[in-house]
């Protein structure tokens, strides 16, 4: 169980703080709290109850509109909405492969650190929350490895065979993301008004890309 310094709310704060300072005009994009009759739908959808830093995440911000600059080191922060929406999509995909199809896109997968994701290509228990909106996601990890985690961060997506542990859990993920604002090697850039996040340490343009560097 966290402690109050390690939930996802005290993370939360963190990050709208660096925000406030850096670029108050983001925060009018994320959405208030959810409703709980979403959650309770998302829940359905699974087969199981979210974690609790995933619940209490959503009470306090739906995502942000979709055509915002993407929360997450330029991801889009998933309203729940579309959190099923994009689970489906995988979920629908994995359960429509015949044995030679799932043999066929699940050849090039593997975990990095090996038995801590299951090294398969669609699974409908991974739970996106962030959208890279080229068709990758982060998300939390309900059905992981014999070495892994329930409820741990991972990568997954049309160009993601190579699967990462990001955090052990989404508050640990989100107090990282903090880390990484605060010190400067994720940074907001902007050129006549347009804004848009910059990877700095180690530079590349997108988040997914940098993200196997950063943790190691």
């Amino acid at each position: 169980m966290p402690t109050p310094a390690q939930s996802v709310g005290d993370a939360w704060d963190r990050i709208e703080a660096w925000a406030a300072d850096n670029c108050p005009q983001i925060l009018v994009d994320l959405a208030g709290p959810c409703k709980e009759a979403s959650l309770a739908r998302l829940e359905e959808d699974i087969g199981m109850p979210v974690p609790e830093s995933f619940r209490a995440s959503y009470e306090r911000h739906d995502g942000q509109r979709p055509d915002a600059i993407g929360f997450i080191g330029g991801m889009q922060l998933l309203s729940l909405r579309y959190v099923r929406r994009h689970r489906a999509f995988w979920a629908d995909l994995a359960a429509s492969q015949t044995d030679k199809d799932a043999n066929i896109v699940n050849e090039h997968c593997r975990s990095d650190r090996p038995g801590a994701v299951k090294p398969v290509y669609a699974n409908g228990l991974w739970v996106p929350f962030a959208y890279d909106r080229v068709g990758n996601h982060l998300g939390i990890d309900l059905d992981p490895g014999p070495n892994g985690v329930a409820g741990q961060i991972v990568n997954f997506g049309c160009d993601q065979n190579i699967k990462y542990v990001m955090a052990p859990s989404l508050e640990a993920f989100m107090h990282w993301y903090a880390d990484q604002l605060e010190a400067g090697r994720i940074a907001l850039a902007e050129t006549l008004g347009h804004y848009w996040f910059e990877i700095i340490d180690p530079p590349d343009l997108r988040l997914l890309n940098a993200l196997p560097k950063m943790i190691a």
